[in-house]
């Protein structure tokens, strides 16, 4: 009987996987890549590369993004619809999209998208983190994105209702469920 090898971009993807699982499971934290990426672009497709399949939708804001993802085999999907969304912080077009993710229904809340966003380089914002993965409460510094993205989050989130938020650079990355509660300090 053979054993079946895990190729080198399998192995990558599923230790990047589980960078993820356990960004989710500890909001705020900053988790380190398994190895560095050249960029926050490059930490995008890490993302893409280990959450997409045959079967999974996906929308990107960056066309050569786009390109390479609908080459995984994932189904490029109207912004509304779509199960993953990926976007650089820096995009004049993130707001827009933020607001038109979806955040799921009260009969099937599993629809809410996840949104993975490039963060912007430079220290982003002081906030108080309460929530599930989080004992109490705690203040964090979370990587820089636009104000406006928090702002929409907010407005949006009305558990179970919302979107999951991975927010990456090329050192490693932010998870944010919909369960945590964010307040800016």
């Amino acid at each position: 009987m053979a054993i079946p090898v895990q190729s080198p971009d399998e192995k990558a993807a599923q230790e990047t996987y589980l960078v993820l699982l356990h960004a989710l499971s500890g909001p705020g934290r900053h988790l380190p890549w398994p190895e560095v990426s050249d960029s926050a672009g490059a930490a995008l497709r890490r993302v893409a590369e280990a959450l997409l399949d045959a079967q999974t939708t996906f929308h990107a804001t960056d066309s050569g993004l786009a390109a390479r993802l609908a080459a995984l085999g994932a189904l490029p999907e109207d912004v509304s619809r779509a199960e993953f969304l990926f976007a650089d912080a820096a995009d004049p077009g993130l707001q827009s999209l933020a607001a038109a993710a979806s955040i799921g229904s009260w009969i099937a809340p599993e629809l809410g998208a996840t949104l993975v966003i490039a963060a912007l380089p430079g220290l982003g914002t002081p906030a108080l983190l309460r929530g599930p993965g989080i004992p109490g409460e705690v203040q964090v510094r979370l990587p820089c994105v636009p104000d406006r993205l928090w702002e929409t989050r907010s407005a949006r989130l009305a558990y179970p209702l919302g979107w999951d938020l991975f927010i990456v650079d090329a050192q490693g990355v932010t998870g944010m469920p919909r369960t945590t509660v964010m307040q800016p300090l």
